[in-house]
């Protein structure tokens, strides 16, 4: 990703008011649970809200850069994308390869994160922030004819959180797991080392 890309997007688009997200979230998860849905409904509810607004997230960024052309610059993308949301940068990002290239993991944490370290989650199988976790699978499926990796095919794509400080972690913690066929893996295998690699 150019430096000017990145530079445009900070400055074109303004991040979203913490307080004013958190206000709207309680609210919208009170409703939910007034109308007696489980959490786990809530959940995918907040995660199908994360696809329409990364419609509008990739939309605006691939207007000023070309998204991502492989795994790993799109892992770096993620962050630019955490701050322009919550404003605030991924404490640690790394890939996992495993299965010789064939299963990828990309591990995105914020220890600090704005948009729920105020809110108790009223149950601890609520998970607070998986409208983030929408967004980042979105933006794979959204990319996938882009990168070199899943140009040949996804088998497999979703993207979870795993920890949630609403529910009592010490981070918020985002997976977004993709299993691709021989042709990927071995395009993954040319960018990344097998086993952990480090982003940020």
């Amino acid at each position: 990703m150019g430096i000017k890309g990145a530079f445009l997007w900070r400055v074109a688009v303004e991040k979203v008011s913490a307080s004013a997200y958190m206000s709207i979230l309680i609210a919208f998860i009170t409703h939910l649970l007034e109308e007696g849905k489980s959490p786990e409904e809530i959940n995918t509810i907040l995660k199908k809200s994360g696809y329409v607004v990364a419609e509008k997230l990739i939309m605006e960024y691939m207007e000023r850069e070309p998204f991502p052309e492989n795994l790993k610059d799109f892992a770096k993308a993620t962050n630019l994308w955490m701050k322009m949301f919550a404003g605030k940068d991924f404490d640690k990002i790394f890939i996992d390869v495993e299965e010789d290239g064939k299963k990828v993991r990309i591990h995105m944490i914020v220890r600090d994160n704005p948009l729920t370290k105020n809110i108790e989650a009223p149950n601890p199988d609520l998970k607070l922030d998986n409208l983030l976790a929408g967004i980042f699978e979105a933006a794979a499926r959204m990319g996938a004819d882009y990168m070199e990796e899943t140009k040949a095919g996804i088998k497999k794509l979703s993207c979870e959180e795993v920890r949630c400080i609403s529910a009592g972690s010490d981070a918020c913690e985002f997976v977004l797991e993709i299993e691709l066929s021989d042709e990927g893996a071995q395009k993954v295998k040319e960018k990344l080392k097998l086993g952990r690699n480090t982003i940020r």
